[in-house]
């Protein structure tokens, strides 16, 4: 099983930026969010997340996408560890 962590919360604090900051941030640079859409992205995994967005926050948090996505590798019931999936 594959699972990917959502790390927003973690980024944001490691820079010691809030969520009102994050807001302000993303707001000058046009991204089309409320700050309650804000305070739920770093509160838990989005279900959808556009390039866009997820570029801004990669713009302004001075950070890559693998930075915002952890992707994991889960062990199975039976203790083994599946193989990640190539990307072609």
């Amino acid at each position: 099983m594959i699972e990917l962590r959502w790390n927003l919360k973690a980024v944001l604090s490691t820079r010691s930026i809030n969520a009102e900051q994050l807001f302000r941030r993303l707001g000058l640079n046009g991204t089309p969010l409320s700050y309650s859409q804000v305070c739920r992205l770093i509160a838990a995994p989005p279900k959808r997340l556009s390039w866009g967005t997820l570029l801004r926050l990669c713009r302004e948090l001075r950070c890559t996408p693998a930075d915002l996505i952890a992707v994991a590798s889960v062990a199975t019931p039976d203790g083994e560890l599946p193989p990640l999936p190539e990307i072609p």
